[in-house]
């Protein structure tokens, strides 16, 4: 069966990208039933090529690892691998040779709120006195931070809405297993605010 233009035009369109149930379900609506194997041949007669999901997630890490913030770059590769984590998302880009220097120096760079006395400042820097840690601005590393890590999923919320207003700023949140207690992971919560303007607020 000979192929049409309109029937080239939607293979050039969507051969790389479209699985192949979905390509043939293409052809069917507009009335030809292209097996996988003449799609394939006449594909490979095109130069058209099939782009892989490591294809498509390598593209995406190349554009976006080094200004796009973990929590929506992890949502697009998700499209392509539903199941992948941060930590084999971050492996991958540094198979890649990438980094996230220039997001991290834009993070540092943001302007804040300076917030006046109140009691909530007052409880937030309780706060950060008692269980929470700021980095040094002398920090070699420059990771300029202010990060609480509790076991209370609750008062670790409750710590990034009330910095969050104080200093209009948005805080990073993760949840991870770090030891075992009785058998049992116990579970951390951790907030960090990234700015090193206030860093240089909150002092060492």
């Amino acid at each position: 069966m000979k192929w049409t233009n309109n029937e080239v035009e939607i293979l050039k369109e969507h051969y790389s990208t479209t699985a192949k149930h979905d390509l043939i379900e293409i052809f069917r609506k507009i009335g030809r039933n292209r097996t996988w194997l003449s799609i394939f041949k006449k594909a490979n007669k095109l130069g058209l090529k099939k782009i892989t999901h490591k294809e498509a997630i390598d593209k995406i890490l190349r554009e976006k690892y080094s200004n796009t913030a973990l929590e929506v770059l992890i949502k697009e590769v998700q499209k392509y691998l539903p199941h992948i984590t941060k930590k084999a998302l971050i492996m991958r880009a540094n198979r890649l040779g990438l980094n996230r220097r220039k997001y991290a120096a834009k993070m540092q760079q943001k302007k804040i709120k300076i917030p006046q006395p109140s009691k909530e400042l007052a409880w937030f820097l309780g706060v950060l006195a008692g269980d929470g840690y700021v980095s040094s601005l002398r920090d070699k590393s420059k990771s300029y931070k202010a990060s609480l890590t509790v076991v209370s999923e609750e008062f670790v919320n409750q710590f990034s809405k009330i910095g969050k207003v104080l200093f209009g700023i948005q805080p990073c949140l993760r949840k991870y297993n770090k030891y075992k207690l009785k058998g049992i992971w116990r579970k951390y919560y951790e907030c960090t605010f990234i700015s090193k303007a206030m860093v240089n607020f909150l002092g060492d």
